[in-house]
């Protein structure tokens, strides 16, 4: 994630843009620590729309946030290209080509 201080009508502010994405249980999202995660399609782009209360997203997350912070940078990924590489400590230890969206 990274954090701009910048000014807007002369008054200072902060912007926020996009965290790292993770994929837990198949479901790609960037984390945001203030509005919590978005999913993401396969190409990388935001899905549009909430996941209802009980998608079976919701338990899965709820488990990663228990995570340390060694083992949620074990579910980081990056897309570059078309191609998801799946991160562990800052290296890449894994690749798989995006699915097309049709």
């Amino acid at each position: 994630m990274v954090e701009i201080a910048t000014t807007l009508g002369g008054r200072p502010c902060f912007i926020t843009l996009g965290g790292p994405w993770h994929c837990i249980g198949g479901y790609k999202f960037e984390m945001h620590n203030y509005c919590g995660p978005t999913l993401l399609k396969e190409n990388g782009e935001l899905r549009e729309g909430m996941l209802g209360p009980r998608h079976k997203f919701w338990p899965q997350f709820e488990k990663w946030q228990k995570f340390n912070q060694e083992m949620r940078d074990q579910t980081e990924i990056e897309l570059r290209g078309k191609v998801w590489h799946y991160r562990q400590s800052g290296q890449v230890v894994g690749s798989k080509r995006a699915a097309r969206e049709e």
